[in-house]
């Protein structure tokens, strides 16, 4: 099976709650019809996750400018901040057409500047689930 396909048949909601158990963090939502959720945390923010079978890394570069390129654990991956600080997103290539992303806001104006730190600690604990292009 494809990755992109593997890709396809995980459910975003029960990937994430399964990272973030034990840390406080409300069950994930669906925001959207997307594979995406997002878990928030009172005091804190949320972190979601979106995995999209459609889309790669390339195209999120061009959605967010100002990218910076990194790997986690051995996985080619970008890192941004869409909307300024307090958010940052890192997409992690599955393969040459799929992507996941890991989406971090935090609303304590004190914790804005772990954002990006937040978003990669989740990214390296999304990574070892994801398909292998």
């Amino acid at each position: 099976m494809a990755a992109a396909d593997v890709l396809k048949s995980m459910d975003a909601c029960t990937v994430l709650n399964q990272l973030l158990a034990g840390q406080g963090f409300d069950q994930g939502e669906r925001k959207t019809t997307r594979n995406e959720c997002v878990a928030t945390k009172l005091d804190y923010g949320g972190l979601g996750i979106a995995l999209d079978p459609v889309q790669n890394l390339a195209e999120l570069q061009a959605q967010l400018p100002g990218t910076t390129g990194l790997q986690i654990s051995g996985r080619k991956a970008l890192m941004g901040q869409p909307s300024g600080p307090g958010s940052c997103e890192v997409g992690l290539e599955v393969d040459e057409h799929a992507r996941a992303v890991v989406i971090a806001s935090i609303s304590r104006s004190d914790l804005r500047d772990q954002v990006c730190t937040a978003a990669q600690e989740l990214a390296t604990k999304l990574e070892p689930v994801l398909p292998r292009g």
